[in-house]
């Protein structure tokens, strides 16, 4: 009889062993599924404040740079325009660090510089009687100039443009086409980079 009670408290006592186990793994799965969801909520950036001055609006774009998304820099002086894919910005060095940037300027000149594992250059014909230079860079950056002005959103034409200029440099890229904002600007993602 002894030996019934023993093996019986034993087994209660396993069985409340296992369903402390359980719920202590529940509230941990749960704690973990809720760190991610907070941390895809902090990737998904907000749009900046409206009421900003150029300035504040230019260094809250820089501040909020996204991996593998396009921007377009312009002049406020100028009509010069950079298409930008960025990785990251710098503030240190006041660089944003990119995969890929093409700058066309108003009289018609383009470069793009593009991440490469060596340092080289080369032009070829591009959009008919224009001249692309290409620049193959380890670590492609550029400055943006106070007086410049960042937008998260980017016109057909520039797009279209930019991924000419990685054809031409014998890169294909995934991209991925987010909402329109107005006037036919869309968001764009880098999703692949392939060379051909």
């Amino acid at each position: 009889m002894m030996c019934v009670i023993g093996v019986v408290t034993l087994i209660a006592c396993l069985f409340w062993l296992w369903r402390e186990f359980f719920r202590t793994w529940r509230e941990k799965k749960a704690k973990q599924k809720e760190g991610c969801q907070q941390q895809k909520k902090t990737t998904c950036l907000p749009e900046p404040p409206v009421l900003l001055s150029p300035k504040e609006r230019r260094e809250y774009m820089l501040n909020h740079i996204e991996d593998g998304r396009f921007y377009a820099i312009s002049s406020l002086r100028g009509s010069d325009t950079i298409i930008v894919c960025a990785k990251r910005y710098d503030a240190e060095e006041e660089q944003l660090y990119c995969y890929a940037y093409l700058w066309i300027s108003e009289k018609g000149i383009y470069n793009l510089h593009i991440e490469a594992p060596v340092d080289t250059a080369k032009f070829c014909d591009f959009l008919g009687k224009k001249r692309l230079r290409i620049d193959l860079d380890r670590n492609p950056r550029c400055v943006v100039f106070e007086e410049e002005n960042i937008s998260p959103y980017i016109v057909d034409r520039d797009y279209n443009t930019f991924m000419q200029s990685l054809q031409a440099a014998g890169s294909d890229w995934k991209v991925e086409k987010g909402k329109e904002n107005v006037l036919g600007s869309y968001k764009y993602f880098l999703k692949e980079t392939r060379t051909k």
